[in-house]
């Protein structure tokens, strides 16, 4: 396709139906991505890069419009089908500093698993990757590089008012807590026509640190009135920061890596010299709202996701930490715990934090060489290992890999280099020292020590921490080789280089143990949700959601974590105590189901019938645990506020629907310190009462049996409108949930 406007010839060089996107060259060259039939002006170069000498041409915050993206200039592109996936690189280079890039954009189809009936109208995701190579004859210090741009949003109507925002901040304890705004609440109209220019800001998130998830979630959207959805996702356990503006009466959006300005990176390339980017993926819905989209990136998550068991047994884990043991395991206490989870039908039992401390001033900050504690274990930590495999179920232990402890002889011991540092001094943080995975002593001392773990004990499932944010990152002398310490420098890093290369070899590291393990089960923790981010998820087969320890304030992180996890890999908390009642035993159960169960509490002090509970519901997790791994996520009630009152999500399978509904304590505190529920806060029925509608749209026109699976003890109702595709549940008592099944005649 070639298009002309006054004198200006523009010639489509990919597009792809199902995105609704192209990417279009004009005669100068430059490469711009947008839907078609978009103004030029409106559009954003494909590829932004900040250079230290070559900035921006209009100062602000934000990170477009660089003098170097506008003037990289179309080389060539090839597209080539992989799979189901259609890859298409285009090859970009800039005339005057001799700066190459080389965009990978990979794009596939929607899973057409939507809340309406055409939901998989125009749906499909585009993942991209950058390789900048500098092919000029001095050095270019990077400060900033684009991995996907597209401009040209606009609503129905052709404007922005229509547009809405969404994004989710997280915190520990407090994870996946979606906001929406509209756009233009954030990004106000400044009569453009009025000054000449675009404004200065943007609607901006990032991550700070080196905890990835620490404020927010890398994942947010943009919707419209009509159902349409652009939901987008960052791949970095290291820097990233995504922004949203307006340009020449559009919205676009851009998404980063780490930069200068917010997490200290900058890159040297000499000569010869390349860069890659880290990948992001941007997810559109003709139709369907953020649930299709999430359907969408439901099925790409399952797709970069490195294969493993794990992904399809799901099996049920027992771990002795939240509100039990709280890291002090030893076999006296153990041993009760470990005979009652496999009663209860547990199929892994974890020995979290604490099993290798025997040090009187405690464990916190001596950690490091994870031997396991002799007078916590009197007969050795074998007599607890075979214990749990004698009950029938897999040993697992609890890890932090990356931290060595300050009052740790490793830390004297490991060479200076192999730990993070910066200003020539080594960073310190809550009485922990960082490993940098680069250096081959960090590498060969962790190599070891799960060698050890997995090969010599028979550990088959390690739940890796990790519970400091230490900064910015490192500022190690790197090699010729990529490895710091060692050989020819090429000279310090930046904080936020080092800490993108030590993330790299994090992941290269968890790659090479399922490599010599293949059955070894991997968890990804970092206090909770603190780096839940699809670099680690791609690697690990499970994310710890939360260390929420209050069971009330479960429900909306439970509810919205296959936002940022597979429900198969989103690991929720099922905590119940034989001092609760029969309905808060239940509640605690029934969220886990959609999911992966972590379950703890003092099973072995339960009565029976409290007991027969925690098998009951296990039970009904087994038996619906094979419809998970293909299953996408929905929320008939929206995602979920901090403190709805009635809280829902749902699973949409091949032949049911599973959707489980909470019903919180009304006009209290919610639990431990609670702030009360607020009902009119997203809440669209009216005052809060026992009986709740949910709107389940897929399913509407279908005459079908709603049943109840889990408890029966919170006495609810169900019923069911074929007609308007609304499920209406009652739930008498407050703090209670229900699992129901959602299916065509007689049950699968």
């Amino acid at each position: 396709m070639t298009s002309a406007v006054g004198t200006v010839e523009r010639s489509r060089i990919w597009a792809h139906p199902a995105l609704a996107l192209h990417a279009v060259v004009d005669a100068a060259g430059s490469v711009r991505l947008g839907a078609p039939g978009q103004d030029w002006a409106c559009l954003v170069p494909l590829v932004e890069v900040t250079v230290t000498g070559h900035g921006r041409m209009w100062s602000g915050e934000r990170f477009i419009e660089t003098a170097v993206g506008d003037r990289l200039a179309y080389r060539g592109h090839e597209t080539v089908q992989v799979g189901s996936l259609e890859r298409t690189t285009i090859r970009l280079a800039d005339p005057v500093t001799g700066l190459a890039a080389e965009v990978t954009l990979e794009a596939g189809s929607g899973s057409g698993s939507g809340s309406g009936a055409d939901a998989d109208a125009g749906s499909g995701f585009l993942r991209a990757r950058v390789r900048l190579v500098n092919e000029g004859a001095t050095a270019l210090r990077l400060e900033s590089v684009s991995t996907l741009t597209l401009g040209g949003i606009r609503d129905p109507d052709g404007g922005l008012d229509g547009l809405t925002l969404h994004w989710a901040d997280n915190d520990w304890l407090a994870e996946c807590r979606w906001r929406r705004a509209a756009f233009r609440d954030q990004v106000v109209p400044l009569s453009r026509a009025a000054h000449g220019h675009e404004g200065r800001g943007c609607f901006e998130r990032y991550s700070q640190g080196s905890w990835s998830t620490g404020r927010h979630l890398p994942v947010a959207a943009l919707t419209d009135r009509d159902g349409r959805a652009w939901l987008w996702q960052i791949e970095s356990s290291a820097g990233w920061r995504f922004e949203s503006g307006e340009r020449e009466g559009a919205a676009y959006v851009a998404l980063f890596g780490p930069d200068d300005a917010h997490h200290q990176w900058h890159h040297t390339l000499a000569p010869g010299q390349e860069f890659h980017t880290v990948p992001a993926v941007l997810v559109r819905a003709g139709s369907g709202g953020l649930d299709a989209a999430f359907a969408t990136l439901t099925d790409h998550r399952r797709s970069i996701r490195r294969d493993h068991p794990d992904h399809h047994a799901l099996p049920v884990i027992y771990n002795d930490y939240m509100n039990t043991l709280m890291g002090d395991p030893t076999t006296e206490r153990l041993l009760p715990l470990i005979e009652a989870a496999g009663r209860a039908g547990a199929e892994i039992f974890v020995i979290d934090a604490g099993w290798y401390d025997d040090d009187a001033q405690g464990w916190w900050d001596a950690v490091g060489a994870w031997e396991a504690a002799p007078n916590r274990f009197p007969g050795g930590i074998q007599e607890v290992l075979d214990a749990i495999r004698g009950h029938g179920m897999t040993p697992g232990l609890w890890l932090e890999p990356e931290v060595v402890g300050v009052r740790s002889p490793l830390a004297d011991t490991l060479p200076p280099e192999a730990f993070f540092q910066r200003g020539g001094v080594r960073v310190t943080e809550h009485g922990r020292h960082h490993l940098d995975l680069r250096h081959p002593a960090a590498r060969a001392h962790l190599d070891t020590v799960v060698d050890r773990l997995v090969g010599e004990w028979g550990v088959g499932y390690l739940k890796l921490d990790y519970n400091i944010n230490i900064g910015p990152g490192t500022e190690g002398a790197v090699g010729t080789d990529g490895a710091v310490g060692t050989g020819t420098t090429s000279g310090v890093e930046s904080p936020g280089a080092g800490l993108l290369g030590h993330h790299r070899a994090h992941l290269d590291w968890m790659n090479s143990l399922l490599d010599r393990h293949p059955h070894l089960v991997l968890e990804n923790c970092g206090s909770g949700g603190l780096r839940m981010d699809y670099a680690q998820l791609a690697v690990a087969q499970l994310q710890s959601t939360s260390d929420q320890q209050d069971p009330l304030r479960y429900p909306p992180i439970a509810a919205a974590a296959a936002t940022a996890a597979t429900p198969e890999q989103a690991a929720v908390w099922a905590y119940p105590q034989p001092d609760q009642s029969l309905d808060e035993i239940a509640f605690t159960l029934t969220g886990a189901l959609l999911g992966r169960v972590h379950l703890s509490g003092f099973l072995n002090l339960m009565s029976d019938e409290q007991f027969d509970l925690v098998r009951s519901a296990i039970s009904v997790y087994k038996d619906l645990r094979p419809r998970i791994g293909d299953a996408h996520p929905f929320w008939p009630l929206g995602l979920p506020g901090w403190e709805d009152t009635w809280i829902a999500h749902g699973l949409r399978g091949r032949e049911s629907t599973y959707l489980v509904v909470w019903r919180r304590g009304l006009g209290g505190d919610l639990g431990n310190g609670g702030h009360g529920a607020d009902p009119s806060r997203h809440d669209q029925n009216g005052p809060v009462d026992t009986t709740r509608t949910l709107t389940v749209p897929h399913l509407r026109g279908v005459h079908l049996d709603p049943t109840v699976l889990q408890p029966t003890t919170a006495d609810p109702t169900t019923e069911w409108n074929p007609t308007d595709g609304t499920l209406t549940v009652s739930l008498p008592r407050a703090n209670t949930a229900v699992l129901i099944r959602l299916s065509v005649g007689s049950p699968e």
